[in-house]
């Protein structure tokens, strides 16, 4: 069991989505699964998600919204702490000293 899973929602937010999946990518911690729940995407972005190679689970469907979509990322997580990282998110910079 991870400790954490990730879970992403996204729809039509193919620009933000490249930005949350570079951050993720960027992360020296590994014991995470990743989920995607995306509300069937047309501007590339399930594409995006077929080519990220960190995603562990994605499904792509209509959804009621954004709660729905969330608590379609919590049924497919197994990890004991849960993260929502939205399209768009990012984690945080280290400022220079």
């Amino acid at each position: 069991m991870p400790l954490v899973t990730l879970i992403t929602v996204v729809r039509n937010d193919s620009e933000g989505l490249r930005r949350t999946l570079d951050s993720v990518a960027a992360q020296t911690f590994r014991d995470f699964q990743f989920v995607m729940v995306d509300g069937v995407s047309t501007d590339g972005t399930i594409d995006l998600i077929r080519q990220a190679p960190r995603v562990d689970t994605w499904i792509s469907e209509p959804d009621e919204g954004i709660y729905h979509a969330m608590n379609k990322g919590v049924a497919l997580a197994d990890g004991e702490w849960l993260l929502f990282m939205n399209a768009g998110d990012e984690f945080g910079h280290a400022c220079p000293s």
